[in-house]
């Protein structure tokens, strides 16, 4: 298993987080770089099968509103089982896939 808490902020938007982020928390806590703020992403799902064994699951951490995009990156990279995970709010934070 592999789990992860990457940074999803596009790019652009780093500059309007609220001060509180934008100013105490490190910029590459915030932001990989990419346009869609998920090119880190992109890179662990594709890379996956060769991190975990057959069978393993590769847990992303992600805001609310990128879960969808997370969703399809990871089936787009062969994952398996991928879906959304709500454990205790009414809203998605963790997406899995696994791998083949």
């Amino acid at each position: 298993m592999l789990t992860v808490h990457p940074p999803y902020v596009p790019q652009l938007e780093v500059r309007d987080l609220p001060r509180e982020i934008s100013v105490y928390e490190p910029r590459h806590t915030l932001t990989d770089g990419s346009i869609d703020g998920l090119g880190l992403v992109r890179t662990l799902a594709t890379d996956a099968s060769e991190w975990l064994r057959r069978g393993g699951w590769l847990l992303v951490e992600v805001s609310p509103d990128r879960a969808r995009s997370v969703r399809s990156i990871l089936r787009r990279a062969g994952l398996v089982d991928v879906r959304s995970l709500r454990p205790t709010l009414p809203v998605t934070r963790v997406v899995v896939g696994r791998t083949h």
